[in-house]
């Protein structure tokens, strides 16, 4: 449920949730994750299923209960969470991160949000949220945070890069799986430090390769299934499976 991730303000530990569909459902879940932390620095990132300010959807209506929102004001309030977006931190894309037609209305909504405790040291690894443009997987387009890891020691020193993670490849068969088996397989070189997040950097920059390369595997595989089942049910393949195809020159004139 969790992950951690160590930078030079501290610790911050990130969950990322999918709340459920209906306002009653929402209520017992948000007392739930109020029980699940405890002072730490944080952040919860997902879809929250609801629209609280009127300002998060196109019909300017919020879509949340009287006793959900109790539930979740409790919550933010003891653990003094922020909703990201609506901070000074640097925010990219589109505002309203779900799109959908109801009937012949087309809906628009921020559904989708990163709420962080309101830290100021640690506040400031965070470079910007990204709110992408593509709708990949479902009616929700992917929402991205990007940590700057930066020296401790060295307050002139430039930043090192940074890792950018996008819940939605979460919800893809083998992620998980094939980013235990990186982690596992590339230990981080021994560097002259002692700061961990220098190694912790080399492990996801690992990881992010390796998931590249696997992801490109897994893109050739499933066009070479999806080729065979158009040849097999006796249709002719579509243009993305001839874009290679370049006919012989040869005996022309």
């Amino acid at each position: 449920m969790w992950t951690t991730v160590h930078t030079a303000a501290g610790s911050i530990r990130i969950a990322s949730l999918h709340a459920p569909y209906t306002k009653e459902d929402r209520k017992p879940y948000w007392e739930w994750w109020d029980l699940q932390i405890d002072g730490e620095d944080c952040v919860l990132a997902g879809d929250f299923n609801y629209v609280e300010l009127p300002e998060d959807s196109k019909s300017k209506s919020p879509l949340i209960s009287r006793a959900e929102e109790q539930a979740w004001k409790r919550l933010v309030n003891r653990t003094d969470m922020i909703d990201m977006y609506w901070t000074t931190i640097r925010t990219e894309g589109r505002l309203y991160t779900r799109v959908a037609f109801c009937g012949e209305r087309l809906d628009q909504a921020r559904l989708d949000h990163f709420y962080l405790t309101n830290n100021c040291e640690w506040c400031e690894v965070v470079k910007k949220v990204v709110h992408f443009s593509g709708l990949l997987l479902s009616d929700h387009i992917p929402i991205g945070l990007e940590l700057q890891l930066t020296q401790e020691d060295d307050a002139n020193s430039k930043p090192r890069g940074y890792f950018k993670m996008d819940n939605y490849l979460l919800e893809k068969p083998g992620v998980l799986e094939k980013s235990e088996v990186a982690w596992r397989e590339h230990p981080p070189i021994q560097l002259e430090t002692d700061d961990e997040s220098d190694e912790l950097l080399q492990r996801l920059r690992t990881i992010k390769i390796e998931l590249r390369k696997w992801e490109i595997k897994e893109a050739k595989a499933w066009k070479v299934r999806s080729k065979e089942r158009w040849l097999k049910e006796g249709k002719p393949p579509p243009g993305i499976f001839m874009h290679n195809y370049r006919p012989s020159s040869q005996g022309r004139k």
